[in-house]
């Protein structure tokens, strides 16, 4: 997991260097960085708490 959010943070670092576009279901690249961003941020949280219940710490 830990490597699946270390290249999801490289991707996002990526795409925070585009701007414009549409995609059908984003209405331009800022707007996708920032969902990346949002779902980045709820995966590394959810990992941590599944860590910590996994190890008794929670």
């Amino acid at each position: 997991m830990k490597v699946l959010i270390s290249d999801l943070k490289k991707a996002e670092t990526i795409l925070s260097q585009y701007s414009g576009g549409y995609s059908g279901e984003h209405l331009s690249a800022e707007e996708f960085h920032k969902d990346l961003v949002d779902r980045i941020s709820k995966l590394k949280k959810i990992t941590l708490i599944r860590n910590n219940k996994h190890y008794g710490t929670d």
